[in-house]
């Protein structure tokens, strides 16, 4: 069902408060909505006055549903699209357990819509779980774009990404261009293997689809058991999400699930930028001799040691050279001491990297770190 409620009649106390209602939903082809994903501007103005939502089926199917909102006639209307085949996919495996996670359905979970001006067509990216010809034995999920000019019918164009070495799935997709000309977007998944721990990873796509080495968004990691004895697996965390901040260069947050130490899911929150580190606003600098980043170059894993003067809250981030991308490792608060953590570099792409320790408000430590492969 869709409600339509003003934000001003939320925010008052009236004894009701009005609102337009629409149910049940049913497309052109005489198929149901399922989970109908609003679809948002992918920077920072609007594309009113009506809206649009996009949906696919929960199971399996080979079309896209756009609905769109006729704010004259106050009706939802929906279109089914054709496109590439997608399905739910197998239970995803994980190492230490033989507990699967149960991938759930394939819904949309995210979406926005652009105009490029230089092609004059629509676009609305999206994405969905898919059982790709990438591997016959995990899933993967893939990039939607459905375009239309105002001459045409929509259309739905899609690339697949996975990997014969474990299961994506529940992705998320946000803008991560600077104008609506400007096609970059970020990708977000769940991915887990029989070798690596549930997880959440991020990447980049430009408009040929060449896409960027894989982001881990998690650096604690363990296998998820919370069994749900009815269905004899376990229930992944499934809602990824990610959302943009109005800003150039643009910034995404992102949150999924990972597995905690004691085998239950967890929450992940990252933020992603492409700001260079040199870029970045400055910090007042009190750096504590003994510091130290070993082993460096790093191979599988490298462990870091520092000094805090005080509790404090502390901040540890990892900086591409390239700029790429910033991605948090730590954020706690910590006792006065010594400390010492150790993170691992498989998911880390070989190269060149700046990590920086903050206390509080203070820059206690910036360090280079090589990982080769």
């Amino acid at each position: 069902m869709v409600l339509q409620i003003k934000k001003s009649d939320l925010m008052s106390t009236p004894a009701s408060i009005p609102y337009n209602f629409w149910f049940p939903l049913v497309d052109n082809s005489s198929n149901y909505g399922f989970g109908l994903y609003p679809v948002s501007y992918g920077q920072a103005n609007t594309y009113g006055p009506g809206m649009l939502f996009i949906s696919t089926f929960p199971a399996t199917g080979n079309s896209a549903q756009l609905w769109v909102y006729d704010s004259t006639a106050k009706t939802i209307n929906g279109i089914a699209v054709s496109s590439d085949a997608y399905d739910i996919g197998s239970d995803a495996e994980q190492p230490g357990t033989t507990d699967l996670l149960d991938v759930g359905d394939c819904r949309v979970k995210g979406a926005f819509y652009l105009y490029n001006s230089s092609s004059g067509s629509a676009n609305i990216y999206f994405t969905f779980t898919t059982a790709t010809s990438l591997s016959s034995i995990y899933n993967g999920v893939a990039k939607c774009k459905m375009t239309w000019v105002s001459s045409g019918s929509p259309s739905v164009s899609s690339i697949a990404f996975g990997s014969a070495l474990g299961d994506f799935s529940h992705p998320n997709i946000a803008s991560f261009g600077i104008s609506s000309n400007d096609e970059n977007i970020l990708l977000s998944s769940l991915v887990t293997s029989p070798t690596d721990y549930p997880n959440v990873v991020v990447f980049s796509f430009d408009a040929a689809n060449n896409y960027s080495p894989l982001l881990p968004l998690d650096t604690i990691k363990n296998y998820i058991d919370e069994y749900d004895a009815s269905k004899a697996k376990s229930r992944w965390g499934d809602y990824m999400g990610l959302s943009r901040k109005f800003v150039n260069p643009p910034v995404v947050w992102a949150s999924g699930s990972y597995g905690l130490s004691n085998h239950t899911s967890g929450t992940w929150i990252g933020e992603i930028s492409t700001t260079k580190f040199a870029a970045e606003v400055p910090l007042s600098s009190n750096s504590t001799p003994g510091n130290k980043l070993y082993p460096n170059p790093a191979t599988d894993l490298f462990n870091l040691e520092f000094y805090t003067k005080e509790e404090t809250n502390c901040h540890i981030e990892l900086i591409s050279t390239d700029g790429k991308y910033t991605q948090r490792l730590l954020e706690d608060r910590i006792p006065e001491g010594n400390h010492k953590i150790s993170l691992t570099t498989k998911e880390l792409p070989a190269g060149s990297y700046i990590i920086r320790i903050i206390s509080g408000d203070k820059l206690i430590s910036i360090e280079k770190l090589i990982i080769k492969k």
